[in-house]
């Protein structure tokens, strides 16, 4: 679950901006550790908004080679995490996709840690915050094809004004 109307939850994510690793990521650390020992590993991890960073923590701290993971318009890492994990991001970056969408606020905030990002035209032309960042509307089913995967004709490039925001 991400933030959702939790002032404490949003306050976790105003911390991913300077701790090394939050209480909310070494929490989900603990239960990354746990859920790998009790099945035998981890194949695939997902997550939107908080939650895709969380996902992405696991991925690059307790990860293998063999892991997955999806973040859907998750906010990235503080420098104190990147440089303390260096050689995890280095080694698991490539097994991290982010998917966003166009008009998202939130993936922008603080420094991601993979180069794999596909943006998705949302049909959100004004950037109202109240719809990009909302994952039923990154989700929706006139979006994706048959096959589970986003229809090529949505595929698009960041917003500018959303890009440069994140420049700031």
């Amino acid at each position: 679950r991400g933030s959702g109307g939790d002032n404490e939850a949003w306050q976790e994510n105003t911390n991913l901006a300077y701790e090394y690793e939050t209480r909310l990521q070494k929490e989900f650390g603990n239960a990354y550790k746990k859920w790998n020992e009790e099945y035998g590993g981890i194949d695939y991890v997902t997550g939107h908004s908080l939650g895709g960073n969380l996902a992405q923590f696991g991925v690059i701290k307790y990860g293998d080679d063999k892991v997955k993971c999806t973040a859907y318009d998750s906010p990235g890492f503080s420098q104190a995490f990147i440089e303390g994990h260096a050689d995890g991001i280095v080694n698991r970056k490539d097994q991290i996709k982010m998917i966003a969408a166009s008009t998202d606020y939130v993936n922008v905030l603080n420094k991601q840690i993979t180069d794999n990002t596909e943006y998705i035209d949302i049909d959100d032309e004004l950037c109202h915050p109240q719809n990009s960042h909302k994952s039923t509307k990154l989700l929706d089913s006139a979006l994706i094809n048959e096959n589970g995967d986003f229809k090529e004709n949505k595929k698009c490039k960041q917003n500018l004004l959303v890009k440069y925001f994140g420049k700031i």
